[in-house]
């Protein structure tokens, strides 16, 4: 059975277009854990309508508010499938986003695929969650893979089936870091592998009330921003850099060291400490453990530029 972990606050307005979606799946067995996080518009009142028509759906509210990361923990906590699929609340799953995951996660212990990005009208926007983020370079090997997630995250949550067994790792996640799905990918990595299709299994709506958008999954895009913007604030600048390192310290713990992810290490401790040469000395030198396209070496030549200037 396929469990899927739902988190939601304050979704009224797409909910029920997401829970249709994921009713008119082509897989059948799975059951809908939904934990709300204490809404106060009418998200509550269409789950309980919802959860009434189908018993598959299981519904708990919270008593206090848990925030986004903490409550996509317990929601993933109440499952019991052997599979597990996080689901976001405004989105729209395809009918075959299940079914996609599922015949292609074989042995790994995570399986992500793309996402069509929409407006909050539902309309496509020209491009995909792995065309957004540069990528158009698709791992081989899980050594590729390694090289990837050392620098970026290609793995949304809300488009992944990983197993059971990554829990037993994965949670809980670490205080620091951010965002719950690059460190479930990070997990599954270092256990027996992960996998991505560029097959699109959901409708990836971007509005201005997304907890999280495009851009957080690219630390290349992120550093450029937060390096060329004079209106960045403080604060911002030191929570970011420690979400980073404290993502990249605990990688290396249940990764085995090595020249990646070393690598990595040094130049965003580097970049986001302000040591610019150093972090330049390093691009000139280690720029081929990239494995570079030609839209990845023009985010690096335009962070190069913001370095040095």
């Amino acid at each position: 059975m396929i469990s899927i972990a739902m988190t939601t606050y304050n979704g009224e307005k797409y909910l029920a277009e997401q829970l249709d979606s994921i009713l008119a799946q082509t897989v059948k067995d799975f059951e809908l854990v939904i934990c709300d996080d204490c809404s106060t518009d009418g998200t509550r009142a269409v789950l309980e309508s919802y959860a009434e028509r189908d018993n598959r759906i299981k519904f708990f509210s919270n008593e206090e508010n848990l925030g986004f990361v903490k409550n996509f923990e317990k929601a993933i906590s109440l499952t019991k499938g052997e599979y597990i699929a996080l689901c976001d609340q405004d989105d729209i799953w395809l009918t075959n986003h299940l079914e996609v995951l599922q015949s292609n996660i074989g042995d790994c212990d995570l399986c992500g695929a793309d996402a069509v990005l929409v407006d909050e009208n539902n309309k496509e926007l020209g491009s995909s969650m792995f065309e957004s983020i540069g990528a158009d370079f698709l791992p081989q090997t899980q050594d590729e893979y390694l090289k990837r997630l050392s620098f970026e995250n290609i793995f949304q949550g809300a488009a992944c089936l990983f197993k059971r067994d990554v829990i037993q790792k994965a949670l809980p996640v670490p205080q620091e870091v951010k965002f719950h799905d690059w460190w479930f990918a990070i997990v599954a990595l270092s256990g027996n592998g992960v996998k991505y299709v560029k097959e699109p299994v959901l409708r990836y709506r971007q509005h201005g009330k997304n907890v999280t958008g495009t851009e957080p999954y690219s630390l290349l895009k992120k550093s450029m921003k937060i390096l060329s913007s004079i209106k960045a604030s403080k604060v911002r600048i030191k929570n970011y850099r420690i979400s980073i390192l404290v993502l990249l310290n605990e990688f290396s713990k249940i990764v085995n060291q090595n020249e990646t992810l070393c690598s990595a290490k040094s130049f965003y401790e580097n970049i986001l400490f302000g040591k610019r040469l150093k972090a330049c000395a390093w691009f000139i030198k280690n720029k081929k453990i990239l494995c570079l396209t030609d839209s990845r070496k023009k985010q690096l030549a335009q962070l190069v530029k913001i370095l040095l200037f």
